[in-house]
């Protein structure tokens, strides 16, 4: 055999060899055993984990993997897409699969499921909703322009945003188009997650990459009010934050313009608080949780926008880089979680002000984490999702 083909068969030997090894053991694959244990008498507890992207060769070799599905929950069941193009159902107790369904897209919008349907949007613009029990289609819809957002489901309609800025209505049993909105889309550099469509009364309450809040009526599309949230001006003025509303007030964020609280009946600006990158914001009592990526945690006062407490992530860990931070997710009555890209998931007591646990699976999070009663679910960089808990740390016996 001429020497040719022989240097030929030997790398493709070698290649399929290390591709048969790294099926068998994915890299950093046990780390998921290990919890960063902080003071304190609770720690992480891994309920279950479960594959849920099976990677050839060429992921492998990548030097950073990167999953960005956000898992939905039902009673019984966990969906999580990303980027295998393929929807996954876990039992919610065990993680065992139930289900799945190979779709032409990658899914990064978090499915939504109510009234026996799963709600997801997909990369190529094409809004699915598939039969809870089997994942077969009941409708789909062509919106022709990418959907990240997760959407809403508001007494038989579903609502979502595109990345173009196009907000829809449909029917949620039919598919039926009810009515759309679209707002000036910027065909410059924009953040690529969208804020997710808000129903409150009458009015749905959407933020836009050209820095734009609006109050819509809900059943017909017609604008209320909008409102430009870019006083400060910057390279990124995406009102990206999905808003939280409560007695008459909506809190958001602009990434380069602050966290901003308006008037709810008619968008004037009660305050705003100078943070970059600030998340969605979380609101418990009279303090408002926002992450901020290049900052941290931060505590403001719902009335008034004054920080009532910063917390620098960095300085838990020796300055190390923790990446982009999700919005905070309430657990419980006494703890918020979010996630860090470089890391894991970390678990805060909002009631002590103190970090209680971080979780890391190794290969990072770069997905928003999912909270359902007593239980985090998060999908790893690493292709698995995990279903983890707090609990309180076992405390060895004492030597005699």
């Amino acid at each position: 055999m001429p020497r040719g083909r022989l240097t030929a068969l030997a790398l493709l030997l070698f290649a399929f060899a290390l591709l048969n090894s790294c099926s068998h053991k994915p890299p950093r694959d046990e780390s998921w055993r290990r919890m960063v244990l902080y003071p304190g008498d609770m720690g992480v507890q891994v309920v279950w984990r479960a594959q849920v992207t099976e990677r050839d060769l060429a992921d492998y070799l990548e030097y950073e993997p990167l999953e960005d599905g956000i898992a939905g929950v039902s009673a019984d069941a966990v969906f999580v897409g990303g980027r295998s193009k393929t929807l996954y159902k876990l039992d919610r107790r065990t993680g065992e699969r139930l289900g799945k369904r190979k779709l032409d897209e990658e899914i990064f919008s978090q499915p939504l499921v109510g009234g026996g349907m799963v709600y997801l949007g997909t990369s190529s613009g094409v809004f699915y909703a598939l039969r809870e029990d089997n994942l077969q289609d009941a409708w789909t819809y062509d919106s022709k322009s990418e959907i990240v957002a997760p959407p809403t489901l508001h007494e038989g309609i579903v609502y979502f945003i595109t990345q173009e800025d196009v907000v829809t209505a449909l029917d949620a049993q039919s598919g039926k188009f009810l009515w759309e909105y679209r707002q000036d889309y910027l065909t410059t550099m924009i953040i690529r997650r969208h804020a997710r469509p808000v129903v409150d009364g009458d009015h749905l309450y959407q933020g836009f990459t050209n820095g734009t809040m609006c109050a819509l009526d809900r059943l017909s599309g017609n604008v209320a009010w909008c409102r430009s949230l870019t006083e400060k001006g910057g390279r990124f003025e995406d009102v990206n934050a999905t808003p939280a509303i409560a007695n008459g007030f909506l809190y958001t964020a602009s990434f380069d313009n602050g966290v901003y609280c308006l008037n709810a009946d008619s968008g004037v600006v009660v305050w705003r608080q100078d943070i970059k990158s600030a998340s969605a914001p979380l609101l418990i009592g009279d303090t408002l949780f926002v992450t901020a990526s290049e900052d941290g945690l931060y505590g403001l006062d719902v009335e008034t926008g004054a920080i009532a407490a910063h917390f620098e992530i960095q300085k838990l860990h020796h300055g190390r880089e923790e990446g982009a931070l999700s919005q905070p997710f309430l657990y419980s009555d006494r703890y918020f979680v979010f996630s860090a890209s470089g890391s894991g998931v970390y678990f805060f007591d909002y009631r002590d002000q103190r970090f209680i646990e971080r979780f890391t699976p190794g290969n990072g999070v770069s997905a928003p984490p999912t909270t359902a009663g007593q239980t985090v679910f998060t999908l790893s960089n690493g292709g698995y999702v995990y279903a983890i808990a707090l609990a309180r740390k076992a405390i060895p016996p004492r030597r005699p």
